[in-house]
């Protein structure tokens, strides 16, 4: 191997190719583009794998394609590695090592299948968590994809709506009674995963490159 990879071993190599849909070549890249991410970086804690070095999850915000994407708090929440106690030293933040960067990669690969991108997507749109996309995470869906833009007078969110309270509602019972959805309370994940099988271009939307 040359040296711009060395320090990825033949085994962590292998691995990654085993478990995402990435090349060799592509992993590689990754990790190039990673070093430059993190190089005026201190990790939290010292491994010896350099690829097991957590960082600030703010570091994954330099990445044009997630700079720029109105999506990037949640893929933060999504993608992140998430400390479970504020008592230890990573003080129950949002990090990301290697291992979580080439997770997002894995995913946005334009080979991934759709049934793994539409799994995801749905964790990325469910704001609160709660297993089902409500009438307000659609809501705020539908904000994000029109081209939503910041504006303090809406400090609860800090969006500011280009389709009015009405026009999106109207929007989500559409959306509902076209693929023949009864329940108001939104939709579970099978609903959407119904929904999402009848868009040909979803994968491709979900995706990018480095």
């Amino acid at each position: 191997m040359g040296n711009h990879h060395s320090d990825l071993t033949e085994d962590a190599l292998e691995e990654y190719e085993a478990l995402t849909f990435l090349s060799r070549k592509e992993i590689v890249h990754a990790w190039s583009v990673w070093k430059k991410l993190v190089a005026d970086e201190t990790p939290l804690e010292q491994h010896a794998d350099l690829t097991a070095r957590l960082y600030p999850s703010t570091v994954l915000k330099q990445l044009s394609e997630v700079k720029h994407n109105p999506f990037q708090e949640d893929i933060i929440r999504c993608f992140a590695y998430k400390s479970s106690s504020k008592s230890s030293s990573l003080g129950g933040g949002k990090y990301f090592s290697f291992d979580e960067f080439l997770d997002l990669l894995h995913v946005m690969s334009p080979k991934t299948p759709q049934d793994i991108k539409a799994h995801f997507a749905f964790k990325l749109y469910d704001v609160d968590g709660d297993h089902k996309l409500d009438r307000d995470d659609l809501d705020i869906l539908i904000c994000k994809l029109a081209g939503c833009e910041e504006d303090r007078e809406h400090s609860g969110r800090g969006l500011k709506y280009l389709l009015s309270a009405q026009d999106r509602q109207d929007l989500i019972d559409k959306l509902m009674e076209e693929n023949g959805i009864e329940s108001s309370s939104g939709l579970s994940r099978q609903e959407f995963n119904f929904i999402i099988g009848k868009c040909p271009d979803f994968a491709q939307c979900f995706s990018f490159t480095l």
